[in-house]
């Protein structure tokens, strides 16, 4: 498959796989997570960032695509500074830039500049090892001719703002988060270093590609290998909300009726693809347990990745001789990036070891493995405790279940004092004679799992 067939592919994957997120109510901050790879040999930035959907970017400036930086923005390499000769760009490079700049068609003096980004610079805004700070952005200014409540609907939630004294840039907001690179390990087999990061944007908007995901007649496909060209503002696909557009909606600060509405669905992308072998999958295990009932033992697995991605799993057990696989099977999912199972993995009461994972999202990214521990789930029903008038006579009570019944539990109220009891019937606790309470309380298992949860004061 050519890179220019490649890059069409992915984007008519994704923006036909979000459509079942579409319909959920999006949330005011509805950026989804983002993955980042171990930094850069060369610049110190992570090398790839990946959005929910596997979409993996490398910062756009001569070095990373020599000849063909048309399509993207960066700062200039500065003279002298030999940093910055080294990387390619100045005080700030860009893995992925959108903007959008619209006003009311009515010409009514209301004007709209969104930015959103995922940005490489300096905390002391000159090249330097040592300083680099990449961070997400989301950027929003308006002129307001009016006083009211103006709010912003865009692909990443939305927000308001009480204006009592109009006037150009009224709203001037701006919201950065820093992230940071993966460690740089060598993990097992399978597996790449990447840290889960939480930002402003996310995933990464790109280009309409076909008539379904809202190409407009007239408009190009991106350029190969990128999200879009930079600087042509074009129908996008990439809301986790389904809202690939900005709309402004202002209303009165007494009536709350309508004064205007308006939108574009038009915007400026900026984005390099990352090479196919340093792309990266998604992927978190979050969480995966045992239960058993007399000799009958199964495996639930909890796990995060692309509503793209295919993932499988494979309970796996240590005997004498090895490692030995005990089943194997898919996850079940309803494309929204959360997938489950729950599978038999024993009629004779023995327990798995670990559980690996191994996401497929291909064309969009390379396949992945985790591998997890698996433990029995804890849970924790009540912790509450009472106290005499004089509060020096206090009584904890917690009660706490396994799901494996032959498990002993331990309750934790700190300052090295703990408790047993099993778990058969459901552990119950009762502490009493103490003097000072805890606000959490711990109980563990001697099969590994935990719980904790903050103490109620009756």
């Amino acid at each position: 498959m050519t890179q220019r067939k490649l890059a069409a592919a992915i984007a008519l994957i994704l923006g036909v796989a979000t459509s079942p997120l579409m319909a959920a109510v999006c949330k005011p901050n509805a950026a989804t997570p983002f993955s980042a790879s171990a930094p850069d040999a060369v610049n110190g930035f992570p090398r790839v960032i990946a959005d929910s959907e596997g979409v993996s970017l490398v910062i756009c400036n001569p070095l990373s695509d020599p000849g063909n930086v048309g399509g993207c923005f960066f700062d200039p390499v500065i003279p002298g500074n030999a940093f910055s000769e080294a990387i390619g760009f100045g005080a700030e490079g860009f893995w992925f830039l959108s903007e959008a700049n619209f006003a009311d068609p009515q010409g009514a003096g209301y004007n709209v500049l969104i930015v959103m980004g995922a940005e490489a610079a300096f905390a002391a805004e000159n090249p330097a090892q040592g300083e680099q700070f990449p961070f997400t952005r989301l950027r929003v200014r308006i002129d307001a001719p009016v006083a009211g409540v103006y709010k912003l609907t865009h692909p990443y939630g939305s927000k308001e703002w009480v204006v009592t004294a109009p006037g150009r840039r009224a709203i001037n907001d701006t919201a950065d988060i820093q992230f940071f690179a993966a460690p740089n390990v060598v993990l097992e087999e399978g597996d790449v270093p990447a840290r889960t990061n939480q930002g402003v944007v996310g995933p990464w908007l790109r280009w309409s590609t076909s008539e379904a995901n809202g190409l407009q007649p007239g408009e190009q496909q991106a350029p190969a290998g990128f999200l879009g060209d930079g600087a042509t503002p074009h129908t996008v696909v990439g809301s986790p909300c389904g809202t690939n557009y900005a709309e402004l909606t202002v209303t009165d600060l007494v009536t709350g009726a309508e004064i205007t509405r308006f939108r574009t669905d038009r915007f400026t992308v900026q984005g390099l693809m990352a090479p196919d072998a340093e792309r990266i999958t998604p992927l978190v295990i979050d969480n995966a347990y045992y239960s058993k009932n007399g000799s009958q033992v199964d495996l639930h697995v909890f796990t995060t990745a692309p509503t793209t991605a295919s993932v499988n799993a494979r309970a796996m057990d240590v005997t004498p001789t090895g490692e030995v696989e005990m089943v194997a099977g898919p996850l079940l999912t309803e494309n929204t990036g959360r997938f489950y199972q729950s599978f038999r993995v024993s009629d004779v009461g023995n327990l798995p070891e670990s559980v690996i994972v191994q996401a497929s999202n291909l064309p969009i990214s390379p396949a992945r493995s985790q591998r997890l521990a698996v433990t029995d789930l804890v849970t924790i029903g009540t912790a509450s405790a009472s106290c005499a008038a004089n509060t020096t006579n206090c009584t904890v009570n917690v009660t706490a279940t396994s799901s494996d019944p032959d498990a002993q539990l331990t309750l934790d109220i700190g300052g090295g004092r703990t408790f047993n009891a099993s778990a058969a019937a459901g552990a119950s606790f009762t502490v009493t004679g103490l003097s000072g309470l805890p606000a959490r309380v711990k109980v563990s298992s001697d099969r590994k799992g935990s719980a904790s949860k903050p103490l109620t004061i009756n």
